[in-house]
């Protein structure tokens, strides 16, 4: 147990409530707040996150390429249908520079909440970020006690569903398929898989709902868990950070 604390990064050793709770603020400061300064101090914030979280560079940017066309897409929309001072005329549209500075803060936006969001998931196993959000909304358990299980179950069926469709994707490459080469392809390749990635999901939450009902299962009973979470010294000085940065990007 100690190697395998020693071997964990400094993000995964913490607590995922700390972490959803950093998630919930970032992603708040990102998208409400609407200052320059705000956006920067997030950015920094994830500056310090990534080496903390061990998080390879090439794996961010691969992340990041993946979202490139929908970002050039909302730069494009917001340059030419936004007044403003003009830049060029291109076939009888006009590009505005007011456009172009709003097309790239939103996708400066996004590209943060993404980088965010691949942080989170990577320092945090399943099991533990749904113990997590269980005991952050634990004062609430009988108001959002089916709510809650449908989110466990939810967040369980995430891996299941890439994994599912890695072996679609590796059988359509063993017969042949070159899905990487354009954009086009791989769009078609999402929407071939998507029929049988549904029709696995909706067999598998049937048998479950199945199983469940023959144990009598209530989503509203006292339930035990195997690890227990517990605030350490560190947790608090992060959650204290935290707090303050969020309160700093809210005054400026």
């Amino acid at each position: 147990m100690a190697e395998n604390l020693h071997t964990q990064s400094f993000l995964e050793r913490l607590d995922p409530r700390v972490k959803f709770f950093a998630l919930v603020l970032l992603g708040t400061q990102v998208f409400v707040f609407n200052s320059v300064s705000a956006l920067s101090l997030a950015g920094t914030v994830l500056l310090f996150a990534i080496p903390a979280s061990r998080i390879s560079t090439m794996f961010l940017l691969k992340r990041l390429s993946s979202i490139s066309f929908f970002t050039l897409v909302i730069i494009a929309l917001n340059t030419f249908t936004v007044s403003g001072d003009v830049l060029f005329e291109f076939m009888d549209m006009y590009a505005t520079r007011e456009g172009l500075l709003l097309g790239v803060e939103l996708s400066a936006r996004l590209a943060l909440l993404l980088v965010a969001a691949t942080v989170f998931i990577r320092t945090t196993p399943i099991p533990s970020m749904i113990d997590g959000i269980e005991a952050a909304l634990h004062p609430l358990r009988r108001q959002l006690g089916p709510l809650m299980q449908v989110l466990t179950l939810a967040l369980n069926f995430v891996p299941l569903l890439m994994q599912s469709a890695h072996q679609i994707k590796k059988a359509q490459v063993a017969r042949g398929a070159d899905i990487e080469r354009s954009m086009l392809l791989q769009v078609r390749f999402a929407v071939a898989a998507a029929v049988p990635l549904f029709a696995m999901a909706f067999r598998s939450s049937e048998q479950l709902a199945l199983a469940m009902e023959s144990r009598c299962y209530d989503p509203h009973a006292e339930r035990t868990h195997y690890s227990q979470l517990k605030f350490r010294p560190t947790d608090r000085l992060i959650s204290a950070l935290i707090a303050i940065e969020f309160t700093v990007s809210a005054l400026v």
